[in-house]
């Protein structure tokens, strides 16, 4: 019909719409969390505890094991659970050879959070280090990371490293 009657319609619609109420029901938070985080702000202030073992010195082919603290210092919710919007520690070791670093493993390292972490709230993350087994200088970068989606510092967020010699 080419859109005959269109005009008719549009002018009983809009007329039904401003004069009836509607009411928007939500249920839930209005906080972004990591499952949806659209344009949410993906931030984190992370700093690394003294290593619970020999100091950042290694023996090759023996773990390692380090505290660390983890702030949400954006506006979404973290998830901790697996599924849709899993939030997590993960970690990147480089070889550093004569101050220049080279990557060994992007996804070396990944460590759950006990909980959600909401924002402005912090946790503290014990992680088993998996050995390395060829001696040298290492440096592991820590960072979030919301799985299957970014990692935080590709949204502007910092890292921090550890800077590990194994012998």
């Amino acid at each position: 019909m080419g859109g005959a009657g269109f005009s008719e319609y549009w002018g009983y619609f809009s007329y039904h719409l401003m004069k009836h109420h509607y009411i928007r029901i939500h249920k839930g938070s209005n906080t972004p969390a990591t499952d949806r985080p659209g344009n949410a702000k993906l931030r984190t202030n992370i700093s690394i505890d003294n290593p619970a073992d020999s100091h950042d010195r290694w023996t090759a082919g023996n773990p390692g094991r380090v505290a660390v603290s983890v702030e949400n210092r954006g506006d979404a919710v973290w998830l901790h659970a697996e599924g849709r919007g899993w939030t997590r520690l993960g970690g990147h070791l480089f070889a550093v050879n004569n101050g220049s670093r080279e990557l060994v493993d992007y996804d070396w390292l990944r460590v759950g959070f006990d909980r959600d972490v909401e924002p402005q709230d912090s946790d503290v993350v014990e992680v088993d280090l998996s050995a390395i087994d060829r001696p040298g200088s290492y440096e592991i970068e820590f960072d979030v990371v919301l799985e299957g989606v970014t990692w935080f510092a590709k949204r502007g967020s910092p890292t921090a490293a550890l800077h590990v010699t194994v012998e």
